[in-house]
C-alpha cells in the first residue's frame, strides 16, 4: 500500500523537487560557463561521492574534486591558446586572461523530462533527465560543435537544510559533430594549424564502460532506470 501524505507533506515534497532541479541545473550552468571552481559547492561533503561518464567513474571526494580542478586548468589553457592564435582580433587585443576566461568553449545543456522521486524519509532524492547539449569549442580539428544527447541521473541528499549532489552520471547516447549524419564517420579531420589545441580530458580513477554512445553496430543499449518510489537512500 502506498504511503498517504498530508497536504503539508505534499507541499514540502514539491519544494524538494524544485530544489533538486535547481541544484543539478546549477551544475550544468557552471559547465557552460567553465565555472569549475564553483561546481564543488553543489556536491555533498561526504567522502563517497561519485561522478560518472560513459568511460568510467570518478569515485570518492578526492577524485571528483580532482576532475573539476583539471577542467578548470583546461579552461585556462584553452583561453590562453585562443588569445595567442587570435591575438590581433578586436575582441582579444588588450584583454587580460581573466577578462577572456572561458573563451573557446561553450556548452549549452537543455535538460528536460525530469523524473524525480523523493524518499519517504525526505532526506534524499533520485532524479533522471534527458538532455541535449551543443558542446562547442576550439579543437585539434578547428572550431567544432558536437551534439551530445543522453541522460543525466543523480542522487541528492539533504545536508543542514541544503540539497547536495551525492552521485551524478552523464550517460551520453549521441556524441557526434553537428550537421552530420550520426550513422556515418565524421568528415572532420585533425588540422595541423590547430595541433596546439590538444587538451586531454580528465581520466576516471575507475575506468570502465558505463554507457556506450550510438554507432550503427552498437547492440541495444538499456537506458538508465527511471527512479522508483523508495524509503531511504
Amino acid at each position: 500500500m502506498s504511503k498517504q501524505y498530508t497536504a503539508q507533506e505534499y507541499a514540502d515534497r514539491c519544494m524538494i523537487i524544485r530544489e533538486v532541479q535547481n541544484v543539478v541545473g546549477k551544475v550544468a550552468h557552471c559547465d557552460m560557463l567553465s565555472d569549475y571552481d564553483l561546481s564543488p559547492n553543489f556536491w555533498s561533503r561526504e567522502e563517497d561521492i561519485c561522478l560518472g561518464f560513459n568511460n568510467g567513474y570518478f569515485k570518492g571526494r578526492e577524485a571528483v574534486l580532482g576532475y573539476y580542478a583539471q577542467k578548470l586548468e583546461n579552461a585556462k589553457k584553452l583561453t590562453r591558446l585562443v588569445m595567442e592564435k587570435w591575438a590581433d582580433h578586436k575582441d582579444v587585443k588588450g584583454k587580460t586572461e581573466a577578462e577572456m576566461f572561458g573563451a573557446g568553449y561553450v556548452k549549452g545543456t537543455d535538460m528536460h523530462t525530469p523524473i524525480i522521486e523523493v524518499a519517504e524519509d525526505m532526506q534524499s532524492a533520485k532524479a533522471l533527465w534527458q538532455f541535449q547539449a551543443a558542446d562547442t569549442r576550439v579543437t585539434t580539428k578547428g572550431p567544432l560543435s558536437v551534439w551530445k544527447i543522453g541522460y543525466i541521473a543523480a542522487d541528492l541528499v539533504e545536508e543542514d537544510g541544503e540539497w547536495k549532489v551525492k552521485n551524478l552520471l552523464y550517460a551520453v547516447d549521441i556524441d557526434h559533430p553537428c550537421a552530420e549524419p550520426w550513422t556515418e564517420p565524421s568528415k572532420y579531420q585533425d588540422d595541423p594549424e590547430y595541433a596546439a589545441f590538444q587538451i586531454d580530458e580528465p581520466v576516471p580513477n575507475v575506468p570502465c564502460e558505463v554507457y556506450k554512445a550510438y554507432s550503427v553496430d552498437r547492440p541495444y543499449q538499456e537506458p538508465p532506470r527511471m527512479p522508483e518510489p523508495y524509503t531511504t537512500l
